[in-house]
């Protein structure tokens, strides 16, 4: 009984920090597009900053 109740526990909790990561994944990719896109706009049409971003 106190065995099964364990490994239900155990489960949830591996779910929950599953959906955990997923959503940390997501707000990451998020971010990165963002800070793409913000440098894009800052550098666009001159290409020497762009260089020097891609090598940053």
């Amino acid at each position: 009984m106190i065995h099964s109740f364990k490994d239900r526990r155990l489960e949830k909790f591996f779910v929950m920090e599953k959906q955990r990561q997923v959503f940390l994944l997501k707000l990451l990719t998020q971010f990165c597009v963002d800070l793409k896109r913000w440098i894009m706009s800052r550098v666009s049409g001159s290409y020497y900053p762009t260089a020097c971003v891609m090598n940053a």
